[in-house]
């Protein structure tokens, strides 16, 4: 079942990514990282489920684990 998830706060990636993964891919790494495109990642630091309230990614992700590789869309 899909959910919306709004990033609301994001920063530079650490993670690096392989050059033919997909953007919007899960990257392993610290916090919730994901993939947009020649090898950078975005970092997500705050999001929002719809009808609750923000949450830092790690919150989030303590609650609502995704595993890296997951494709987001």
């Amino acid at each position: 079942q899909k959910e919306a998830i709004k990033a609301l706060r994001a920063d530079a990636g650490t993670a690096t990514a392989a050059p033919d993964t997909a953007a919007g891919t899960v990257l392993a790494g610290p916090g919730l990282q994901i993939a947009c495109g020649d090898g950078q990642s975005v970092a997500l630091l705050d999001v929002q489920r719809a009808g609750k309230t923000v949450a830092s990614a790690e919150d989030f992700l303590r609650g609502s684990p995704i595993a890296p590789g997951t494709r987001l869309d």
